[in-house]
C-alpha cells in the first residue's frame, strides 16, 4: 500500500506519549482479561467486535479529518484537560448505563470492548510506526 495512501486512514497528528501508554494497558487487558479468560458459554460476538474495530479505526482516521472531527478535536482542547476528563467519564457512565439497562448479551459487551481495544491498538501502533515520532501530548 501506498505510504499516502496509509496517512488517511490514521490520525492526523501523532501518537502522544499517553496514546501509547493506551495502547500498553489496552494490549494488557486484551491478552490477559478478554481473550484468555473468556467462560465456556460466553464467548465473544466477532461481528460486533470487527465491526467496532473498523468503527474505531474510520472514526480515528478519516473522521478525525473530516470537518466535523477538526471541530471536536478543537471543541476538546478549548474545554482543557478537566473538561475532558469530565466528557470521557460521563461517555463511561452513558456506555455501562446502557449495558446494565438493556439486555444485552454477555457475547456482544466482549465483542464490543475487544474490537473498542483493538482498533486502539492497531491505530495507535501503525501511526506510531508511520511517524516515527512521539507527538506533542493534548493533556495540558
Amino acid at each position: 500500500m501506498d505510504v499516502s495512501r496509509l496517512s488517511v486512514l490514521l490520525p492526523p497528528r501523532p501518537p502522544s506519549r499517553v496514546d501509547l501508554f493506551a495502547v500498553v494497558l489496552a494490549f494488557i487487558v486484551l491478552t490477559t482479561d478478554y481473550l484468555p479468560n473468556q467462560d465456556p458459554g460466553s464467548g465473544i460476538a466477532w461481528p460486533v467486535a470487527v465491526a467496532t474495530f473498523v468503527l474505531g479505526v474510520l472514526i480515528a482516521g478519516p473522521g478525525a479529518r473530516s470537518p466535523l472531527g477538526r471541530s471536536l478535536a478543537q471543541w476538546l482542547e478549548d474545554i482543557g484537560y478537566a473538561g475532558r476528563l469530565l466528557v470521557m467519564g460521563g461517555a463511561m457512565i452513558i456506555v455501562a448505563t446502557v449495558f446494565s439497562i438493556f439486555p444485552i448479551p454477555e457475547q456482544v459487551i466482549n465483542g464490543f470492548f475487544i474490537g473498542t481495544l483493538s482498533s486502539v491498538v492497531v491505530t495507535v501502533s501503525v501511526n506510531y510506526l508511520h511517524a516515527k515520532t512521539i507527538g506533542r501530548s493534548n493533556t495540558v
